[in-house]
C-alpha cells in the first residue's frame, strides 16, 4: 500500500490546528501590554502552548480570553506545560488532581467507601481493577486483599486499620 506524498498526517495537521488556535489568541492579546509579561517574556518566543490553550477559550468567548490571561499571568506558573493545564481545567471545567499522595489516598479511600455503602456487593475484581488503574495514574501502592476485610477497612475509612495493604501504603 502506497501514501501520497500529499496526504497530511495527523500530527502535522494537529500542528496546524494549534498554531490556527495561537494565532486566533494573539488576535486579541496585546504582546506590549506589561501585565502579560509572562506570557510574553522579553527576548523570546511567546509561550506557545499557553497561546493554543487561550485560542481555544477565545473561540468560546472572546472577553473569557483575555480575563484568563490576566489572571494567569497575576500569579503565573511555574512552567509554560503548567500554564496550559491550568487553562486546560478551567476550560474543561475539571478539577486539578491531589498535590500529595496522601490527600490522593484519603479520596479513593472516601471514594471506595461510598461505593461499598451503595453496593455492598460489589466484588472484589472491581476494587481492584478501580485501585489499580488510580495506582497507575498516581504512582501510588493501592491494593485490595480481602473482600472480608475491604468492608471494615473502607468503612473506617480515612482512618488507618493498619492491617490491609491500603493502609499500609503510608
Amino acid at each position: 500500500m502506497t501514501t501520497s506524498p500529499y496526504r497530511v498526517t495527523e500530527s502535522a495537521r494537529r500542528s496546524a490546528q494549534n498554531r490556527a488556535y495561537a494565532a486566533l489568541a494573539l488576535e486579541h492579546l496585546d504582546p506590549a501590554d506589561p501585565t502579560l509579561a509572562w506570557l510574553f517574556p522579553a527576548g523570546k518566543p511567546p509561550r506557545q502552548k499557553v497561546l493554543e490553550e487561550l485560542g481555544r477559550i477565545a473561540i468560546i468567548d472572546e472577553d473569557s480570553c483575555r480575563q484568563c490571561t490576566i489572571e494567569l499571568c497575576a500569579s503565573p506558573p511555574k512552567t509554560t506545560h503548567a500554564g496550559a493545564a491550568q487553562l486546560r481545567r478551567l476550560r474543561l471545567g475539571t478539577r486539578p488532581p491531589p498535590e500529595k499522595s496522601d490527600e490522593f489516598e484519603v479520596l479513593l479511600h472516601m471514594a471506595l467507601a461510598e461505593l461499598l455503602d451503595e453496593r455492598p456487593d460489589t466484588p472484589v475484581r472491581l476494587l481492584k481493577a478501580t485501585a489499580g488503574a488510580h495506582r497507575a495514574s498516581q504512582a501510588v501502592d493501592v491494593s485490595l486483599k480481602t473482600a472480608c476485610h475491604r468492608k471494615v477497612v473502607l468503612a473506617e475509612a480515612p482512618v488507618p486499620c493498619g492491617g490491609c495493604v491500603i493502609c499500609s501504603v503510608r
